[in-house]
């Protein structure tokens, strides 16, 4: 059953990382990206940029076959399988899941002792 598939899943609600969200969905449409790229398996980003309802693709990587399972659930989430060595390799593979090339994506990662999208960065993979 889905529901009880996707609760597993699912994260509590965090209004800082909604505010982050939102900010990613601005920065998106004024940059006029063609991809937002999470490049850390970190399900509550992916999670509230879904619900931010961005307007573009969300590409996010993971190795856990459920997890990206539970993604295709979400509005405008693209799972990517493939591990990325970098961030610029993300980018890359994200261009690349999608069929683009020479697109601008919007980078929403993270330091890893800091909170999710803490880097946000505009690319050109």
């Amino acid at each position: 059953h889905v529901f009880r598939y996707g609760s597993a899943f699912r994260a509590e609600p965090d209004d800082q990382l909604e505010e982050r969200a939102q900010t990613v969905v601005e920065l998106a449409q004024e940059s006029e990206v063609e991809a937002i790229v999470v490049p850390e398996e970190v399900d509550a980003t992916v999670q509230v940029l879904s619900q931010a309802r961005p307007g573009v693709p969300i590409v996010a990587f993971s190795d856990d076959p459920a997890m990206r399972a539970w993604w295709q659930l979400l509005y405008g989430v693209v799972p990517c399988a493939e591990a990325a060595a970098d961030w610029d390799e993300a980018c890359q593979l994200a261009a690349e899941q999608l069929g683009l090339r020479n697109c601008r994506v919007l980078l929403a990662a993270q330091y890893a002792d800091q909170e999710p999208m803490t880097v946000l960065e505009v690319r050109s993979p």
